[in-house]
């Protein structure tokens, strides 16, 4: 990795832990590894680190991804905070994808509900269109992951305090999501 890439990298870590304490402290349980970076926001210059295109990260990409996969289709992730997550029918649909009809009512699903606490439409859209298929084919396009990343930062960046002091546990689950994805391809 380049000394550029890496003032990135440790640019972006700083951002991340700057933060609303919700957004902080995730354990994902099992033997996914934890994080303690918030996801908050990671500007556009991620995905311009050379961290994506190593062997390693692709290969720690690979192994967090099916194993993110197993713990979306429990239905459960963990919280840094020793609860859990349930994540919603609605999200294995929009992650998986298992059928267009399945992933239109998911994606409309949590438009309303992000719309319906005051996240701005573009926004909301921006998330539900990024999340699509994130997990299709247990597997993870580095690419997908930034813009997801990256519309997950606008939300934040946007929404009402009330939504982020009581975030709905969708949106909770797919922080959970991200920032695993994050951790297994940046460290």
């Amino acid at each position: 990795m380049t000394l550029f890439a890496r003032s990135i990298l440790i640019a972006a870590v700083c951002v991340l832990t700057a933060s609303p304490v919700w957004a902080q402290n995730t354990d994902t349980g099992g033997s996914i590894p934890q994080s303690d970076v918030s996801g908050s926001d990671v500007s556009g210059t991620l995905s311009d680190l050379d961290a994506f295109q190593t062997e390693a990260a692709q290969g720690r990409l690979v192994a967090v991804s099916s194993q993110l996969a197993q713990s979306v289709r429990s239905g459960v992730l963990a919280t840094g905070d020793g609860t859990s997550v349930t994540v919603s029918p609605q999200m294995m649909d929009l992650v998986f994808v298992p059928t267009r009809a399945k992933r239109h009512a998911a994606s409309q699903q949590l438009y309303d509900l992000l719309v319906g606490q005051g996240v701005p439409a573009s926004e909301a859209t921006a998330f539900t269109t990024a999340l699509t298929g994130l997990l299709e084919n247990e597997t993870v396009q580095p690419t997908q992951l930034v813009t997801a990343l990256q519309a997950f930062n606008s939300v934040v960046e946007i929404a009402p305090t009330a939504f982020l002091a009581q975030p709905p546990s969708d949106f909770i689950a797919a922080r959970i999501l991200l920032i695993t994805l994050l951790d297994a391809a940046t460290l």
